[in-house]
């Protein structure tokens, strides 16, 4: 029996479907991210990234990540799970979960409950204060 090396099929979707939700979903966590970078932290070293994480039942997960730059260190603020049709998307941050079955309630988490929530303020403070920081004063 002879074995195709031909690995083109990675190319072809597995799914005819198309999820625009999804999309709209991950547009949200990136616009969130920007605007947490611009706005909020607002450093030359301070970056805030989405980075795909793995796969699971929930969903894709995608980290919303806070990158010290002058430290080389990383935090990962928030976790959300977007599944293939783009919801329910569970957001996981600071030991609490949430869910968001539409937009508004994505948006509702986004932009009201997580930074109104004492933990994550306070571990932006630290992160600030960190990226303040000199290296060498550690």
């Amino acid at each position: 029996m002879t074995v195709s090396r031909d690995l083109t099929r990675f190319n072809q979707p597995t799914s005819p479907e198309v999820f625009p939700e999804y999309d709209k979903v991950v547009q949200e966590l990136e616009t969130f991210a920007t605007k947490l970078d611009s706005e909020v932290l607002a450093s030359p070293n301070l970056e805030v990234l989405i980075e795909p994480g793995f796969k699971v039942s929930a969903g894709q997960q995608f980290k919303v990540v806070v990158v010290v730059k002058t430290q080389g260190f990383r935090d990962v603020l928030l976790r959300a799970y977007v599944p293939d049709n783009g919801y329910p998307v569970v957001l996981s941050f600071v030991g609490q979960e949430a869910e968001a079955t539409n937009e508004q309630m994505l948006l509702q988490h986004l932009y009201d409950i997580i930074p109104s929530n004492a933990d994550i303020q306070s571990r932006l403070r630290a992160l600030r204060a960190l990226a303040d920081t000199p290296r060498d004063a550690e």
